[in-house]
């Protein structure tokens, strides 16, 4: 292998982890499933939230099915939803898993973006839209109680011609 042609792939590999990391939230834990490592951008969102360190293993974040299913080396999609004492954050994107040369499990991956206006602003969406439907629903149902308000008086108004046509007739 050209040593030069290797140095560049390197060089490119650590430039695209580089951008990835500035821009992602990054997190790793160990086979068992404990956090090792995690970058700037993740403990921003930790620190923001005052998540307690017991929430960040790979079970509490991600649960056992999604842990099996990594482990028969398929792959899985996550939104962590961290809770601490300040608030709540939410985190999207994929784990991975890394097997040693000889395929044992090494550790775990995750990478991900912060997600957590993006929830809020659909909540506070879906809150307007609720509301919205609760006043159109509210306002058709005043307006099938003046529909039938009419129809009665209109029956009303119909039953006293009938007797005024009966009285002027004898």
């Amino acid at each position: 292998a050209n040593i030069t042609e290797v140095k560049q792939k390197a060089s490119e590999y650590e430039a695209r982890m580089a951008a990835i990391l500035s821009s992602n939230a990054a997190i790793e834990w160990d086979a068992d499933g404990h956090l090792t490592e995690s970058n700037a951008v993740f403990e921003e969102i930790v620190a923001r939230t005052v998540c307690a360190n017991d929430q960040l293993s790979m079970r509490a974040l991600i649960g056992d099915e999604r842990i099996e299913r990594l482990k028969r080396d398929e792959a899985v999609d996550a939104e962590l939803h961290l809770v601490g004492s300040e608030g709540e954050a939410w985190v999207s994107g994929a784990v991975q898993v890394i097997r040693s040369v000889s395929g044992a499990i090494d550790r775990f991956t995750f990478f991900g973006n912060d997600v957590t206006e993006r929830r809020r602003s659909i909540e506070e969406t879906r809150r307007i839209i609720g509301d919205v439907l609760d006043e159109v629903s509210n306002l058709a149902s005043r307006l099938g109680d003046i529909s039938e308000q009419t129809n009665l008086l209109s029956l009303n108004a119909s039953i006293e011609a009938a007797h005024a046509g009966q009285q002027g007739a004898g």
